[in-house]
């Protein structure tokens, strides 16, 4: 972010993985911790064009990045307790029967525990689903101190209602 001239890149590859964070949890956790400590409000954007999973990828994001000549400190909050949970179950090249069986999963066991749970799904399809089918699912809980927890997962043989409850678990703890 530091530097002398604004960036405009374009990545192509991979945008959901089980070694990396995911691009939604950049998008949505990243990003707005960013504008929110560095003023960046309009700035910076990062969006997805095409989603691509492993292993032929085919994903393709744009990255606006405007250049910051300092940084803030920032005072980052206790944890507190989570207070809402939002999340992003996405896919491309399946059946949107899968993102569904996902959502209910991890809707109904987090409901157990808050009343505001909100799970969106992103499905792509064309053009802009990439070169190899698969889905992920990104959460992010929000406490009452303002913090914010993510945690991502994405499939790797397994099926919706094992990857959702074990996102849930590992959110939880």
């Amino acid at each position: 972010m530091l530097g002398k001239y604004p960036l405009d890149i374009h990545l192509h590859g991979l945008t959901d993985t089980a070694e990396d964070c995911s691009i939604d949890t950049i998008q949505n956790h990243v990003i707005p911790l960013f504008k929110r400590h560095f003023n960046l409000d309009n700035e910076l954007s990062l969006t997805i064009i095409s989603r691509g999973y492993p292993p032929n990828g085919g994903g393709h994001v744009r990255v606006v990045i405007p250049t910051v000549r300092k940084f803030p400190a920032i005072n980052l909050p206790d944890k507190g307790y989570i207070k809402r949970v939002r999340g992003v179950a996405a896919g491309s090249m399946l059946s949107t029967s899968i993102l569904n069986t996902l959502k209910d999963t991890v809707k109904s066991q987090l409901l157990e525990y808050l009343p505001d749970v909100w799970i969106h799904s992103d499905y792509y399809k064309g053009q802009k689903s990439g070169l190899s089918p698969g889905y992920s699912l990104s959460l992010l809980a929000e406490t009452t101190t303002g913090a914010l927890i993510s945690y991502d997962v994405c499939h790797q043989g397994s099926t919706p209602q094992e990857l959702g409850a074990s996102a849930v678990k590992a959110l939880l703890d």
